[in-house]
């Protein structure tokens, strides 16, 4: 029987980056220093992916995510949704990191109208202006081939898309990012 969380907020955490660990029963997991704690913090892979490559162990950062309880082990998770790097004190420019939108570039996806897509995605993020925050992936396969074209971010999945609609996931994004 899989333990379902009982209480969810949203929440946000101050602290030091040191890296990423595996626990003992090998889970990745974010390591952030806050008051004297070590806080161990799951992180979506694709978003893991992008921390990885930008942070630096020591870099100051604030996470936003949303903390639930276990109903079964009654253990807090804290899962991450984005995070702030540098700057929240002082004003200057501060660089969210969040998950990408992923675009399916299989076959069936590309030929209804994902190459087109991806372009559209593309353009309405630098018209919103969230181009250089969140990044448009092509990956291989979001398994929903009956639905093309697909896409989607931060386990939110989008399908039978056509341009039309880059705008308006572009707005789900843009309101997911503000939400947590």
């Amino acid at each position: 029987m899989n333990a379902e969380p009982v209480i969810t907020q949203n929440a946000h955490l101050r602290g030091v980056f040191a890296g990423f660990v595996r626990t003992l029963l090998g889970k990745r997991r974010m390591r952030l220093h806050r008051a004297g704690d070590e806080l161990l913090l799951k992180v979506p892979k694709e978003l893991r992916h992008v921390l990885e490559a930008r942070l630096t162990k020591g870099q100051e950062v604030v996470v936003w995510g949303e903390e639930e309880i276990e109903k079964r082990s009654h253990e807090t998770v804290f899962t991450v949704s984005k995070v702030q790097t540098a700057g929240f004190d002082t004003g200057t420019p501060a660089a969210f990191l969040v998950s990408p939108i992923h675009v399916c570039s299989k076959k069936n996806c590309w030929r209804s109208g994902g190459r087109e897509l991806d372009s559209a995605l593309r353009q309405a993020l630098d018209q919103r202006g969230l181009a250089g925050l969140v990044e448009v992936r092509e990956v291989d396969c979001l398994d929903h081939c009956k639905h093309a074209p697909n896409c989607e971010w931060s386990g939110h999945v989008f399908s039978r898309c056509s341009p039309r609609d880059a705008t308006w996931i572009v707005e789900q994004v843009a309101a997911g990012m503000r939400a947590k």
